[in-house]
């Protein structure tokens, strides 16, 4: 939710969520997201592509748990030539994937940015003041994100159910010029 509430802070034109998860994409429009996409109903970069008119986003951040390479393969052919492909979260491999021949990911990538971030590059000392102000100007969603709440007196249960529920985003600072971004989730239908 924080790339989708992000990328709409710094005036994106077009957000696009992709989530399978269907509450996730309904939030997702509180925070900012123009438009919203489940995978399991249509292809991603089709739908990117026709809402772009062909051109695909300027930029695509990836915000699941695990990014395979098929996500990656996904974001990027969904991301604009000379787009920026954003990794928000650890990388790894599904064993059920098929390999991916190195020409094929240079024929997909056509001078487009590839690279992850830790905590959206920010610089605290300056970023978080910025962020606490936006907070309190009623612009930065915080208290929207929270979607259950425990008594001090369990407190077993939050780290027990924290540890199960796979997170579906990640904290990202706003690209600047972006007029449209992706964001995915490997999230698990509830």
């Amino acid at each position: 939710m924080n790339a989708v509430q992000g990328a709409a802070l710094a005036g994106a034109e077009k957000v696009i969520a992709i989530d399978l998860v269907g509450w996730k994409l309904e939030k997702a429009k509180e925070f900012g997201a123009t438009h919203t996409i489940n995978p399991t109903r249509e292809d991603p970069v089709q739908r990117i592509m026709d809402i772009t008119h062909g051109v695909g986003a300027d930029a695509t951040i990836l915000t699941p748990s695990l990014v395979t390479l098929s996500l990656l393969r996904t974001a990027t052919r969904a991301t604009r030539k000379a787009g920026r492909t954003v990794i928000v979260g650890a990388i790894g491999r599904d064993p059920n994937e098929v390999e991916t021949h190195p020409l094929d990911l240079m024929f997909m990538l056509m001078a487009k940015e590839v690279f992850s971030t830790i905590f959206g590059h920010n610089v605290p000392r300056i970023d978080i003041p910025r962020l606490l102000a936006l907070y309190r100007d009623g612009k930065l969603k915080l208290d929207e994100l929270v979607t259950r709440r425990y008594r001090s007196r369990r407190s077993t249960r939050p780290i027990m159910t924290s540890s199960a529920v796979r997170s579906s985003a990640a904290c990202s600072s706003p690209i600047d010029e972006a007029r449209c971004t992706g964001w995915w989730s490997d999230s698990p239908p509830h």
